[in-house]
């Protein structure tokens, strides 16, 4: 079988994976300052949230490590990845409005448009591997 994809498309899957998850980590970082656990009514308050994002973090990096082996773990954890970027966009895009002085600094419009772009990015590469599978069999 033809074989679509090198060692430099594949390494390309796992950068842009390590980059989204950075991204991400670095606006929860920094939306923590917004005491989300309020916003989004989470029972444990602060506990909870550190607790969650614990959680999230581990998860990130368990992708990391099967995203590079390009295994199917790795590429459901980046589908859920890009869930998540995705979903994060929109609702702070629609919970803080364009007036609201949180989300109107230029550092965390950057931060969550660029997210937005990767994730897209990722998207786009890991749909890449998935037809490529779909049509050759083999990654």
């Amino acid at each position: 079988m033809f074989n679509l994809l090198s060692n430099h498309s594949l390494d390309i899957v796992f950068y842009l994976y390590f980059i989204t998850a950075v991204l991400l980590v670095n606006f929860e970082i920094v939306s923590s300052t917004w005491k989300n656990w309020f916003i989004f009514n989470i029972k444990l308050g602060v506990v909870g949230y550190i607790f969650a994002h614990i959680l999230i973090i581990t998860i990130l990096l368990v992708g990391l490590i099967n995203v590079y082996e390009i295994s199917f773990v790795g590429i459901v954890i980046s589908i859920l990845l890009i869930f998540m970027c995705i979903s994060e966009y929109i609702i702070n895009i629609k919970k803080f409005p364009k007036k609201s002085s949180d989300i109107n600094t230029n550092i965390l419009r950057y931060l969550l448009i660029s997210l937005f772009i990767i994730s897209i990015m990722l998207m786009t590469a890991i749909g890449y591997i998935i037809i490529n599978y779909i049509t050759y069999g083999e990654i």
